[in-house]
């Protein structure tokens, strides 16, 4: 049996992950799973996760309310985008693969769009 969770509730469950307190987006090379697999994520020159707000939930449905941007990337190509709970370690929240692989050159800037990252239940 498949089964549904109410507008309601799911908004709620959604804000409550995503707009208490600071949430990371992360850069992946490959995927990084349920579990988080830190070895998956981009690393080198001066990449490091980015703080990222989200809009409150309507329709069972979240996204980034603003641009997310990573500076003086390393050389590296882009297939997933994290949400953790922590700018280090900490847990994935979220996770969505690219539609198209993104070759980055190095010293570069990777930018996902406002409204680009959405999470719905």
């Amino acid at each position: 049996m498949v089964s549904n969770i109410g507008t309601y509730w799911g908004n709620q469950a959604l804000n409550h992950l995503f707009n208490k307190g600071v949430i990371w987006a992360s850069l992946h090379s490959s995927d990084p799973g349920v579990g988080g697999n830190p070895a998956s994520e981009i690393s080198g020159a001066g990449y490091e996760r980015q703080e990222v707000d989200f809009t409150q939930s309507n329709g069972k449905s979240v996204a980034n309310s603003e641009r997310i941007e990573w500076d003086n990337m390393p050389y590296c190509t882009v297939r997933y985008v994290g949400i953790w709970s922590d700018d280090t370690v900490g847990q994935i929240v979220a996770y969505a693969m690219l539609p198209t692989p993104v070759i980055v050159a190095a010293g570069k800037t990777y930018t996902v769009k406002q409204y680009k990252f959405a999470v719905t239940l």
